[in-house]
């Protein structure tokens, strides 16, 4: 079983290289499954020595363009997971994301508890989604295809979900541990970024205008 782990990674600042170095330390030391590190880096090139794979862009992209790029370069792996730079992962982390599809024959994708949803930890893998990190398997990203690239750096991730509930999958969160997860440390120094996720937003009901399933209604 090969795991794929991608960082897309977009610096502002000296204290989004800081936060990055320590999202890289944690995912690789609190784990004892094996996986492949793919970095993808936009204009810099700061944690080229860190990566397992790294690739390099000279342009910014937007979350769902580096979702695809690294999830296409991950083509041979069983499961992919994408790790936010903003985001630190607990003990057994990547043992616990699996354990959902262990668990659950319907798992699509999972996630784990995360410090910004302020829920205790507790011993349950439950139906739920969350952002700041996700385990991806073949199966889905076969199904359902690649992260739809007309939204920018918000709603992406919903659209993902509601469109694997479609095909018959599900979120699973596994609250047996707890991620710390700073959110927006990249995109709120972004001025544009609440005038996109409002487009994001209305694209995004827009899209599933109809949809019977009630993962869309609670995230509409």
């Amino acid at each position: 079983m090969k795991i794929s782990v991608f960082i897309p990674i977009l610096l502002y600042s000296d204290a989004l290289i800081r936060m990055t170095e320590q999202s890289i330390k944690h995912a690789r030391e609190n784990t004892s499954m094996p996986f492949e590190l793919i970095l993808l880096e936009n204009k810099t090139e700061v944690f080229k020595g860190d990566a397992d794979t790294y690739i390099h862009t000279n342009h910014y992209n937007h979350y769902s363009r580096n979702a695809n790029i690294c999830i296409n370069a991950a083509y041979d792996a069983d499961f992919v997971v994408g790790l936010a730079t903003d985001a630190f992962m607990p003990e057994h982390w990547l043992e616990h994301l699996f354990e959902c599809f262990v668990v659950h024959d319907d798992c699509g994708v999972s996630t784990l508890n995360s410090s910004e949803d302020c829920i205790p930890c507790c011993d349950q893998i439950r139906e739920d989604i969350g952002a700041c990190v996700y385990m991806e398997s073949r199966k889905f990203i076969d199904a359902v295809g690649d992260w739809d690239e007309e939204y920018h750096n918000s709603h992406e991730d919903y659209d993902l979900f509601v469109r694997g509930y479609m095909k018959g999958f599900k979120v699973y969160k596994n609250m047996k541990v707890l991620a710390e997860h700073i959110g927006g440390q990249t995109w709120k120094h972004q001025k544009e970024h609440d005038a996109r996720c409002l487009k994001n937003k209305a694209r995004f009901n827009e899209k599933f205008e109809g949809c019977d399933i009630p993962l869309f209604d609670m995230l509409r």
